[in-house]
């Protein structure tokens, strides 16, 4: 069966499975359920490569959310990561990682998740407008107060690598630093779950794609150590890494690697010589 959209009537039947009838036979726990049956959607917070989030009214409960909607085609890889990322925020439960509140389909195949509405500014946003000159932001935004954000998400990567899960994605784009001090851990998309001990674990861990099973298909160049690059073993090694080139580009003020193409920024962090003219108190840390 086709369908038009995700609110609209049933289409004519054909004698091919729809990818909207693929996904709901993937998944018959989630309900199908039209997004705007209970949300009432406004406007677009953000969109990553896999999604676009909005903002939305949540009209039973009465409280604004935040809507993640897969962004292309509902095919059968995308819609297995897409899910398997709200199930992985989903089970950690801690305060710098945003709850989700809701998993759905729609009758078109495309799976949406509701999460908490988050209010502030990316710690690369924090950053841009610091190397910017914005006096604003550096009062705002001491180096104490950044340096108390980054306590939380080494906190948040903790408690997620106590119960099996490496990011492999940290970077400043996927910190929020909220408006009354709150600290956010997002975007647990290519996440990888080291320890599938329990029926709900394992089901939270499929859906992985094959380019995503080793660590070189995940993470982003320039907070990727080289262990990484080269599809190594995964583990926590990882997150701690990229936490280290966050916390070099708090204190430095610029990338570790900055002014880098891809090509040349992985040969100098597979060589161990990932930045030019490091500061000496930093190099000495």
């Amino acid at each position: 069966m086709t369908r038009s959209d995700g609110d609209g009537p049933a289409g004519p039947r054909t004698g091919v499975m729809s990818s909207a009838e693929v996904a709901a036979m993937r998944h018959p726990e989630l309900e199908d359920a039209p997004v705007r049956a209970r949300y009432g959607l406004e406007g677009k917070l953000g969109r990553g490569g896999m999604g676009v989030v909005v903002e939305a009214q949540d009209r039973r409960i009465g409280r604004r959310v935040a809507i993640k909607r897969l962004a292309g085609a509902p095919l059968a890889g995308a819609v297995e990561r897409f899910v398997r990322e709200a199930r992985v925020q989903g089970r950690l439960h801690h305060p710098a990682i945003p709850p989700v509140y809701d998993l759905a389909i729609q009758s078109d195949g495309r799976p949406y998740f509701a999460m908490r509405r988050l209010h502030g500014l990316t710690l690369a946003e924090v950053l841009h407008r610091q190397a910017s000159g914005d006096a604003e932001a550096r009062a705002r935004w001491t180096r104490g107060r950044l340096l108390t954000a980054f306590v939380d998400v080494c906190l948040a990567l903790e408690y997620a690598h106590q119960h099996g899960v490496i990011h492999r994605d940290v970077k400043p784009s996927n910190v929020v630093l909220g408006e009354f001090g709150e600290v956010y851990v997002l975007d647990w998309g290519v996440a990888y779950l080291a320890e599938l001990d329990d029926d709900a674990a394992r089901e939270v861990g499929r859906g992985l794609p094959a380019e995503l099973a080793d660590g070189a298909g995940a993470g982003t160049t320039g907070y990727m150590p080289p262990e990484q690059l080269a599809g190594g073993e995964v583990d926590a090694r990882l997150d701690v890494w990229a936490l280290g080139a966050v916390l070099y580009e708090l204190l430095a003020g610029e990338p570790l690697l900055r002014d880098a193409e891809p090509g040349e920024a992985e040969a100098r962090i597979r060589a161990g010589a990932a930045a030019h003219d490091v500061p000496g108190d930093l190099e000495a840390v």
